[in-house]
């Protein structure tokens, strides 16, 4: 045989015996070690188990989008499973990564007992802590200065990696007490608005009309009062909960700006904190103090869309 012709068996042979490239994992697939090794960009790890995810925006099928388990990173992503049946953490769920590229938008890659992690830049305990849960509350992290580095990032508790279950919560009436506060203050704000059911069950009668008072200046909510409204938002587990809340309350009563600020404060989410200034906003009876709302917000992006709708007023 030719030596050219020896040549072209020799790689044809090698070509039909090399080992097929390794597909990067689309989301839902894994195992993974690292953002960098799935075409999304993003590694989930939660109770042990490893696989590609995304940042919410139409979830695959067999995933939904969770905002709890993350929710110390501002971070909603695709789990998997159902939103009927959450994850339930046993272990401080991570997004494993290797650089800080790999990492969204204000995230940074962190290192702690030698495996690294996005996280969050931080200055105190509360950047790092986790919304609740239905029936559950977790608290697996804490703001700490990261090893072999000069800045303060959100850690998971040495406590809780030894003991995960003791830095975990039950409490299965937590949602029931939830839906029925939120039930019962709703009644409070429509109650006496005419066709509507007072609490013995009869019709409220409209009054006849009598000749139009001379129009007066709003007032804002009764201190009292709002504090029991804070006090049902900040009880609420999902946004649309208290967004139910909030728009109920906005249909009969106006807010101040150190209100709006207080209720911004309250909001887990920068999702959540631009609901609540687009629902009490309009309902502002100071507009031209709207530089107290704008200084709930951290993020430079956030500020800039609630400013947009304050701007409107």
């Amino acid at each position: 045989m030719k030596r050219e012709c020896l040549s072209w068996w020799i790689l044809g042979i090698g070509l039909l015996t090399a080992a097929p490239a390794a597909a990067v994992p689309a989301v839902g697939e894994g195992p993974c070690k690292e953002g960098a090794q799935c075409a999304s960009g993003t590694c989930v790890e939660v109770n042990g188990d490893s696989y590609c995810s995304k940042v919410c925006g139409g979830c695959p099928s067999g995933m939904y989008c969770d905002g709890n388990l993350f929710g110390h990173l501002g971070l909603k992503v695709c789990l998997k499973g159902r939103a009927t049946q959450p994850v339930q953490p046993r272990t401080p769920p991570t997004l494993p990564c290797q650089s800080d590229g790999e990492c969204e938008s204000g995230l940074v890659c962190a290192e702690l007992n030698g495996a690294r992690a996005c996280t969050r830049p931080c200055a105190t305990d509360a950047a790092c802590k986790m919304p609740k849960m239905p029936g559950m509350a977790v608290d697996f992290f804490e703001c700490a200065v990261e090893p072999g580095r000069d800045r303060k990032v959100c850690l998971p508790k040495v406590a809780c990696q030894r003991q995960p279950m003791s830095c975990v919560k039950l409490d299965a009436t937590s949602l029931t007490e939830t839906a029925r506060g939120i039930h019962e203050f709703a009644k409070e704000v429509e109650r006496g608005m005419p066709g509507m059911e007072d609490p013995a069950g009869s019709v409220v009668t409209p009054k006849p009309a009598a000749a139009a008072p001379k129009k007066k200046s709003p007032k804002a909510m009764d201190p009292a009062r709002f504090a029991k409204l804070l006090q049902q938002v900040k009880a609420a587990d999902f946004a649309d909960e208290k967004t139910l809340v909030l728009k109920t309350a906005a249909k009969r009563n106006h807010f101040d700006c150190s209100q709006l600020a207080r209720m911004v404060a309250a909001m887990e989410f920068g999702d959540e904190k631009i609901s609540a200034v687009q629902i009490m906003a309009p309902r502002l009876v100071d507009p031209d103090n709207a530089h107290e709302v704008l200084a709930e917000f951290e993020f430079a992006a956030e500020k800039r869309k609630a400013a947009e709708i304050l701007d409107e007023l």
